[in-house]
């Protein structure tokens, strides 16, 4: 997955976000690129994420560092320790990173939201 940093009007952010318990001050807009993650992700659709809040143990939708760049992936923990990266678009193939190699990741934040095409 390829993403571009957007910026947003802080009033914008404030109107949607007026009931949610996230911080505007924490969201981040990215720009997707990839279909990976269709039909819940569309190629060039806005999302939103909370920086900070990587908190997998519930799952949900992550944007992931990775040593090939960025990545916007379900994550599953798993008993074992390890996470399992999901992609919602059947023709890709699911992940998982071992415990052992946790630390050739990190998780950024969690997808709060999305804006629409472009």
């Amino acid at each position: 997955e390829n993403f571009e940093y957007l910026n947003i009007d802080k009033n914008i952010l404030n109107s949607l976000y007026k009931s949610n318990s996230s911080k505007t001050e924490s969201i981040i807009a990215l720009n997707v690129t990839g279909d990976s993650m269709e039909p819940t992700l569309i190629n060039k659709e806005i999302i939103l994420f909370e920086k900070n809040n990587t908190d997998i143990s519930k799952g949900g939708i992550f944007i992931i560092s990775t040593n090939i760049g960025l990545l916007v992936k379900r994550v599953s923990l798993k008993l074992d320790g390890s996470i399992e990266l999901i992609s919602d678009n059947k023709n890709y193939n699911s992940e998982i990173i071992q415990k052992s190699e946790l630390d050739t990741i990190q998780i950024l934040g969690k997808v709060v939201g999305k804006v629409g095409l472009i």
